[in-house]
């Protein structure tokens, strides 16, 4: 009798492990952001005309290990990880792109997307932002985590850089600092965003 109870008992936790991995796993299967909507909160005034860059500098990405889209990673049951994208399925660079651009048109700023070597005359008074994306990687399981490493700068018409502002929250050896658990990744990311916007001397090159 207690044989067969044993064999019952193991068949029931096995169904139920089973159903918990895969439910886990398929809600972490397929999961996107969409990071084009992490436009950053800008608090500037300009008459200027500023386009806008962003330059994805990740090295799993320039060695193609990683998609352009990747953002980070979903944990399913037990905590195995499954690659997140954006959900335009665009670069991240392009995603962040347009948060940006978005961020200054919700500030009544004149903005745009731009790209190096596009055919674009530039004036005197217009002003080129560029995004280099060091590092941008969630982790999603029970809680989420958020490493990142931006530079923002500031350039006028003829390419020279007028200022910079540096934002990351992970050592040289790639190590997170800080390690409290962070908001979503969509408002992780427009908090590290709106950090770079934060700064005196990027404001005083935009206006």
């Amino acid at each position: 009798m207690n044989t067969h109870l044993n064999k019952i008992f193991s068949v029931f936790l096995l169904i139920n492990l089973s159903t918990l991995f895969g439910c886990g796993s398929n809600s972490a299967i397929n999961r996107t952001e969409d990071l084009s909507n992490a436009w950053p909160n800008i608090s500037l005034q300009s008459d200027r005309t500023i386009l806008v860059n962003a330059i994805d500098e990740r090295p799993y990405v320039l060695n193609k290990k990683k998609g352009a889209s990747f953002i980070g990673l979903m944990r399913g049951g037990f905590g195995t990880p499954f690659d997140m994208n954006t959900t335009s399925g665009q670069p991240l660079a392009e995603d962040l792109k347009n948060a940006i651009t978005n961020g200054m048109k919700n500030e009544g700023l004149i903005a745009d997307s731009y790209s190096i070597g596009e055919n674009q005359e530039l004036d005197n008074n217009l002003r080129v932002v560029v995004l280099h994306i060091k590092e941008w990687k969630s982790d999603t399981y029970t809680t989420s985590k958020f490493l990142f490493d931006l530079k923002l700068e500031v350039l006028d018409s003829t390419g020279k850089v007028l200022a910079s502002n540096s934002n990351r929250n992970i050592s040289d050896s790639g190590e997170k600092i800080e390690k409290k658990a962070t908001a979503s990744p969509l408002e992780s990311g427009r908090l590290a965003l709106t950090s770079l916007f934060k700064n005196k001397q990027i404001l005083d090159a935009l206006r």
